[in-house]
């Protein structure tokens, strides 16, 4: 499978239209001097949701999500859930999210192709599960030995799919963790997180290509 990813392309989502923006942000009413009401909506903290590519990566997510039909998405690291709803955008896929605790502050529960789940990638059980998923997404604690072990558990269940790490040049930690994969792999970091030094990167586990242009 050829993938093309574009930061033309990236920019041109338009993030506000996806079925999942409504439950990161908040619908609030007002009355126009007409006497009709107004909607508006705002984030609440979650902005980074709309930052253009290569400043955070929910638009790489999202696209990403939307080249691919009927399939399971592994979201391990949910944190906010703002990933999981980027990968969510194709509701045509079930995202399956993962994280040690629950740190959501909003309410998914209306997100029908999204699954929340809190427990540990080293339970088999529930890394089986997330085997089953075509796509994953990697943010977790940015250490190291969990990367590793993770990124070593796909590589001996001879898992198929796109692997994408986030974070991969936070610190050194991450840099060394990125810099031993040794299957082919692409820093697209100006078309994913950039803020702050993050670094995105897609690690090919089966039969794709990517074109970055």
């Amino acid at each position: 499978m050829e993938i093309v990813i574009d930061r033309n392309t990236l920019n041109g989502l338009d993030m506000r239209r996806l079925p999942t923006y409504r439950h990161l942000s908040r619908t609030t009413l007002s009355q126009k001097p007409d006497g009709s009401m107004l909607e508006s909506m705002s984030l609440e903290g979650n902005d980074n949701f709309l930052q253009i590519a290569g400043k955070q990566h929910y638009r790489l997510l999202s696209y990403i999500a939307g080249l691919f039909n009927d399939i399971q998405i592994g979201d391990i690291g949910t944190s906010s859930g703002g990933s999981a709803m980027a990968l969510a955008s194709n509701q045509r896929n079930v995202v399956y999210s993962l994280d040690r605790v629950n740190c959501r502050t909003k309410d998914f529960s209306e997100v029908r192709n999204a699954e929340f789940a809190v427990g540990s990638f080293y339970n088999e059980s529930i890394f089986a599960k997330i085997l089953k998923s075509t796509v994953i997404l990697l943010d977790i604690q940015h250490e190291g030995p969990d990367e590793e072990y993770f990124y070593n558990k796909l590589v001996s269940s001879n898992w198929n799919g796109l692997l994408i790490c986030d974070d991969i040049t936070l610190n050194s930690e991450m840099r060394k963790f990125w810099s031993k994969i040794d299957r082919p792999k692409f820093d697209v970091t100006e078309y994913g997180h950039g803020d702050n030094g993050s670094g995105t990167g897609i690690v090919i586990f089966g039969n794709y290509d990517i074109i970055l242009k």
